[in-house]
């Protein structure tokens, strides 16, 4: 059953990729959440032009029979200064799929889980859903219920489950191959296990109400193919 279902997936995702319209571009996002950069704005300890402040990346986009949207987002951001680059930087991956629709405005509605991959870690260099929950502030939520899932350990698969959703709104402009445009995302304490582990996540504290404190606003400038 799951070798068909895999087989089936496959024969409909790789017509509609080769059917895609596909945007490959930069953005950046400031780290943090919305709160916390405007308190460092308030109390004059945001530097707008520090790039330690920044997370810079790339984007792609495709966009599927005209509904369907898919993004990957690879970013960079600094970690430390030791003087040893690849450990002074950790490297923040989304995957975020819903809808997407529009032709000289391209409007879309997705939503994802992350990935962070830090060589700092030594061994262990992924983090699943870290990201997202530092910017829902459900760090030690989010860690009580990947243990808890992970029955005592923390793995890999716990905290897939564990890692909060974010729910993302991106607004483009199309102007022939250029697209420009900026994307508010709103960090939310769902996850996997909120639908397939209630008791858990209500037992973690991460039954929350979303506040809209933990957002975040980035820009991207790309091409459109």
């Amino acid at each position: 059953m799951k070798k068909l279902f895999v087989v089936l997936l496959v024969a409909v995702l790789v017509p509609a990729c080769l059917f895609a319209k596909l945007a490959v571009g930069a953005y950046a996002v400031p780290n943090g959440n919305s709160q916390q950069v405007i308190e460092a704005i308030k109390a004059e300890e945001w530097d707008w032009f520090d790039m330690s402040n920044y997370t810079f990346g790339v984007q792609t986009r495709a966009n599927l029979i005209g509904l369907l949207e898919i993004d990957l987002s690879t970013g960079i951001t600094e970690v430390g200064d030791s003087g040893d680059w690849l450990n002074d930087h950790a490297f923040p991956i989304n995957l975020d799929a819903g809808l997407g629709f529009g032709t000289l405005i391209r409007i879309g509605l997705t939503a994802g889980l992350d990935a962070f991959y830090a060589p700092v870690l030594g061994d262990d260099p992924f983090l699943f859903g870290y990201m997202n929950a530092s910017k829902a502030d459900v760090v030690s939520e989010f860690s009580d219920l990947a243990q808890a899932l992970g029955e005592g350990e923390i793995t890999p698969m716990s905290m897939l489950m564990a890692a909060p959703f974010r729910v993302r709104l991106t607004a483009s402009v199309v102007l022939g191959p250029l697209m420009v445009g900026a994307e508010y995302s709103l960090y939310t304490p769902y996850c996997i296990a909120t639908f397939t582990n209630k008791d858990a996540w209500k037992d973690a504290h991460m039954d929350r109400t979303i506040d809209f404190a933990n957002s975040s606003l980035a820009i991207f400038a790309g091409i459109e193919f």
